[in-house]
């Protein structure tokens, strides 16, 4: 079965029993509680504690962290200060559930919420679209501050402090589906002229020149032994590492000028990324943030931590 469904089903089971034993406790057990002064027993306070955390994954299902997360701390936010503003005094030791977990909660929310919109965005790569430079299994911090503040969820800029530049790998929403997040490398900025043939690139009519490193056999996804070139390539003044699959011929020829606002956006596993080559370019409201560190780096079979990536410098 499928991790993600697995994920849900154990969510959705995991609420259709905290979520009655919440409401018997509260409406059953709590009056009786009340009158002789006991304290609620520890099973239900672990309840009330899991079921915040569960109605949030259960809402990922449907809609994105960015905007659950969102939602819930402006909601959470809402209700501490009216609370805070009709009940005073009475606010501390209010026998309300819901008060309850808007103390327990809100100012959690509240840290978490505006580092992860505003500052440091985690990001777990998926993918070897960006091959040797990033591999799957790396954990990566991206600087949301690099391109500007920005609205959460619109990605409007409401401070414009940086602009990304040739080079940069950046965090975005997808053009096709701003739920789905990409990482790839910024190729061309507004008004660039960009040729992709014979897998080589050309910036506003200059070839962005290639340097051979070595060779390495890769075992792809189709069950095929690929023979790998590994490449500098110099993206005028900005080198960094792509790769190639020397068998591989690729006929199609990109020709396009950078519109304003959008970015051209390439993986540096050149023969086998998804970018714009194939679904176009990037309005830059839906650029996240730049690259930074690499603070894990797991790899999958069999499962080890890979010592020598953590705290490598994304270039």
């Amino acid at each position: 079965m499928d991790i993600l469904l697995t994920l849900k089903i154990l969510i959705i089971v995991a609420l259709l029993v905290t979520v009655p034993l919440a409401v018997y406790d509260r409406f059953k057990l709590q009056p009786s509680r009340l009158e002789m002064g006991t304290p609620r027993p520890e099973l239900f306070d672990q309840v009330y504690e899991l079921i915040p955390l569960l109605l949030i994954g259960f809402f990922m299902i449907f809609y994105t962290l960015e905007a659950v997360l969102t939602v819930c701390t402006v909601l959470t936010a809402i209700v501490a200060i009216i609370a805070k503003l009709y009940l005073k005094d009475k606010f501390a030791d209010s026998n309300s559930v819901i008060l309850e977990q808007v103390r327990s909660y809100v100012w959690i929310l509240v840290i978490i919420w505006v580092v992860r919109s505003f500052l440091f965005q985690p990001y777990i790569v998926p993918t070897g679209s960006l091959e040797p430079t990033i591999i799957p299994g790396d954990f990566i911090v991206v600087n949301q501050l690099s391109y500007g503040v920005k609205m959460p969820i619109s990605g409007d800029t409401l401070i414009d402090v940086a602009h990304p530049q040739r080079g940069d790998i950046a965090l975005f929403r997808w053009p096709k589906d701003r739920a789905i997040l990409y990482i790839k490398r910024v190729i061309g900025v507004p008004g660039d002229h960009i040729v992709y043939k014979n897998k080589q690139l050309y910036v506003n009519n200059q070839l962005a020149s290639q340097t051979f490193d070595s060779y390495s056999h890769y075992n792809h996804d189709s069950g095929q032994t690929l023979l790998v070139s590994k490449k500098t390539e110099d993206l005028f003044g900005y080198a960094h590492k792509i790769q190639q699959y020397s068998a591989l011929k690729d006929t199609n020829i990109i020709d396009v000028v950078v519109p304003e606002g959008k970015y051209f956006m390439m993986g540096d596993n050149r023969d086998d990324s998804s970018d714009s080559r194939f679904w176009g370019m990037v309005p830059e409201k839906d650029l996240i943030g730049k690259a930074g560190y690499i603070w894990l780096s797991i790899q999958g079979s069999p499962i080890k931590i890979r010592w020598n990536r953590i705290g490598s410098k994304i270039v």
